[in-house]
């Protein structure tokens, strides 16, 4: 189960090279998330709040993840856009690089 709620599909599941599954809803108009799981534990291992995205793309070195993430450009569904277009911006989408980490153990000697 993901933290968040989501109107949509995970569009785009993929394995990261320390068997980490990870994925990314969509939530129309709002933050969905990046999502990250430890395939056999059914609660996520972490979340990160984005924009809803449609892709996802491991770089060859593991250490990073293309995210294609969908950018609302204003009202949609009450046809004022097709009346009014000058004053709507098209939706776009924007390109997010999240580099990928470890968490850091846990220093037991207090330094």
């Amino acid at each position: 189960r993901i933290k968040g709620k989501s109107d949509g599909p995970f569009n785009a599941m993929c394995f990261l090279e320390d068997g980490t599954l990870t994925g990314h809803t969509e939530i129309l108009h709002t933050d969905s998330e990046l999502t990250f799981w430890e395939t056999d534990v059914s609660e996520p291992l972490h979340s990160i709040k984005n924009g809803s995205a449609y892709d996802l793309s491991l770089h060859p070195d593991g250490r990073q993840l293309l995210v294609t993430t969908y950018v609302s450009g204003g009202s949609s569904g009450n046809g004022a856009r097709k009346r009014h277009r000058e004053q709507y911006t098209p939706n776009s989408t924007n390109l997010k690089i999240f580099s990928l980490f470890s968490k850091p153990a846990a220093n037991k000697a207090g330094c």
